[in-house]
């Protein structure tokens, strides 16, 4: 189930951001000039934590994402037309 991997792989990263958010936050960035590099440190760290803490939802998704591609693929080329049909004379044609 596709949808289920994402929408738990997309709420772990912004558990993650918000982690590394309040961490920065409690560490002293809280001034009103500080924010922007607040944000922006909270990012890059969120990144680099979610690389290697993610990684096993990250493959399952990935895993999850290939197959169903690959399914997709499989139901396209079943359903092209036949060589010598109108359809396929037409797909030349253009």
């Amino acid at each position: 189930m596709t949808v289920r991997a994402f929408v738990t792989y997309s709420i772990l990263r912004i558990m993650v951001f918000l982690g590394c958010l309040s961490a920065l936050y409690l560490l002293g960035l809280r001034e009103a000039k500080h924010l922007p590099w607040l944000a922006v440190g909270a990012a890059v760290l969120s990144v680099l934590v979610s690389a290697v803490v993610l990684r096993p939802f990250r493959r399952e998704l990935e895993e999850q994402l290939t197959a169903r591609s690959r399914a997709r693929a499989e139901r396209a080329a079943d359903r092209a037309p036949a060589p010598g049909s109108d359809e396929a004379a037409e797909d030349d044609y253009r």
